[in-house]
């Protein structure tokens, strides 16, 4: 797929009520269909696979078994899998659920099956975090055998500090290593 500022996302239909169809259709230059997917809950661009949990339904997928099943066929999905866990973790209060269960599944999941967890707080930052992952998909991959850091150098602008509400593409500047030299 050649880069466009368009980014499309199809969205499962069981994922319709959760107000990220909708915040993603707010976005310019974002298209959004909504059929159902066989797995995941977000494909994006074609290359992104989002599935998203909520808090409790980490913890009853946990409780349930389906969080590891569900894991594995992810990590073995042609799309690149990402995990988003929306919501705060005051949330698992009022679960039954022991902190140390939650991460040893975390762990399970990012560092036994190699997918990202990302987090959020809600159905907005959600669809934010989806359309700033594929339009950094986008950015050239680095050579084989070397890490992103040889290749660029990353830098954290000074109006940025203190700013958690900035897009990270207008808080952090790359520059090709090459250049540096």
């Amino acid at each position: 797929m050649a880069f466009s500022d368009k980014v499309e996302v199809i969205a499962d239909d069981r994922e319709a009520e959760s107000g990220i169809v909708e915040s993603l259709r707010a976005m310019r230059g974002v298209s959004v269909a909504v059929r159902r997917l066989r797995l995941g809950d977000y494909l994006v661009d074609g290359r992104l696979l989002f599935e998203r949990k909520t808090v409790g339904d980490l913890v009853e997928s946990i409780v349930d078994g389906r969080l590891l099943s569900q894991g594995v066929r992810l990590a073995a999905a042609r799309y690149r899998a990402v995990v988003v866990l929306e919501g705060g973790s005051s949330a698992l209060a009022g679960t039954r659920m022991r902190r140390e269960a939650v991460q040893g599944a975390l762990i399970s999941l990012s560092v036994l099956l190699g997918i990202p967890i990302l987090r959020s707080m809600g159905a907005e930052e959600t669809a934010r975090l989806m359309i700033y992952a594929a339009r950094q998909a986008h950015s050239p991959a680095p050579a084989p055998g070397r890490r992103a850091s040889e290749r660029y150098s990353f830098a954290f602008s000074r109006d940025c500090r203190g700013s958690a509400r900035r897009a990270p593409r207008a808080c952090w500047s790359a520059s090709a290593a090459s250049e540096r030299r």
